[in-house]
């Protein structure tokens, strides 16, 4: 049941469900940045690919997780 999943996740996790399900987006964001297989589709494209729906909230949520913006975190991978 719902409520036994999310109190789990806030058992052993720490945090809340959305906040759960929000992080593993960004991580598939980030993934999907580092793929070249997906360099032809825009950082705004992979994150609504992602789950999300709210630009504006995706690039608040990138920001808080990784630490820096999905540009950033792009042109960090375009160097490296």
């Amino acid at each position: 049941p719902q409520r036994e999943v999310s109190q789990t996740i806030n058992q052993h996790f720490q945090t809340n469900f959305r906040d759960f399900i929000n992080h593993y987006r960004v991580e598939e964001v980030k993934g999907k940045l580092s793929d070249p297989t997906h360099s032809h589709m825009s950082i705004l494209g992979i994150a609504q690919e992602s789950g999300f729906r709210s630009e504006t909230s995706f690039y608040r949520l990138f920001k808080k997780y990784v630490g820096i913006t999905p540009k950033q975190f792009l042109a960090q991978q375009n160097e490296g």
